[in-house]
């Protein structure tokens, strides 16, 4: 069976991920994953790409928080995710009764200090914690704990590459891609020039602006 993974967002982590949770979302689709994404409310609009599907959830108050939960486990039945991506600890404990109604393996996201805090506190049982940065690894595991066997670092974004490949290959055209935004000053004008100077000496580059602006 293909791989399916939820990921799941609330408010704190949409305002503070955003564009990140699409592109994750994109990388997995690009590797023939299945992705839903479960939003607070309607904060998943401008994370929404492609087939993407929107599961929308609002947080409700005792006794109805039961039946919210049931209507996003029915949601969810006909194809069970095997994976629920906590983008926060604090989504955590809905992404927890989650996994644990599916049978599906729980790992959250740690993105600054307090999201160690609450990971330590012990109220999630995840798989795995993902960590963003060196240093959120170390305080992950050295000042709260944190089974090193069960931290991971991944960080946001595209790995860089000490060395420039693109060139190494006579037989393979070069590509650029950038995300600097169409704005002055922001240097799209420059990477132009240069585009054009490459060109005027028959050199071929594909070149890929993805960016917003005026």
């Amino acid at each position: 069976a293909p791989l399916s993974v939820l990921l799941c967002a609330d408010r704190r982590a949409a305002q503070r991920l955003g564009p990140m949770i699409r592109r994750l979302a994109i990388g997995l689709l690009d590797q023939a994953v299945e992705v839903r994404l479960l939003a607070d409310g309607d904060h998943g609009e401008e994370m929404a790409t492609g087939s993407l599907e929107v599961i929308r959830h609002h947080a409700s108050p005792w006794p109805f928080a039961r039946i919210e939960q049931r209507r996003v486990l029915d949601a969810l039945a006909e194809r069970s995710p095997s994976v629920i991506h906590a983008l926060s600890p604090t989504i955590g404990t809905l992404a927890q009764m989650i996994a644990d109604n599916l049978d599906a393996e729980l790992v959250v996201q740690l993105c600054t200090e307090e999201d160690c805090r609450m990971a330590a506190s012990g109220r999630l049982s995840a798989a795995a914690w993902i960590a963003g940065s060196t240093r959120l690894k170390d305080l992950a595991q050295q000042q709260y704990g944190l089974s090193p066997d069960h931290v991971e670092m991944i960080r946001p974004g595209v790995p860089v590459s000490s060395t420039v490949a693109c060139f190494a290959d006579d037989d393979q055209e070069p590509t650029i891609l950038c995300t600097a935004p169409f704005t002055h000053g922001a240097g799209v004008d420059r990477l132009l020039g240069a585009m054009d100077i490459l060109r005027s000496n028959q050199i071929t580059v594909l070149l890929f602006l993805v960016a917003e602006g005026p």
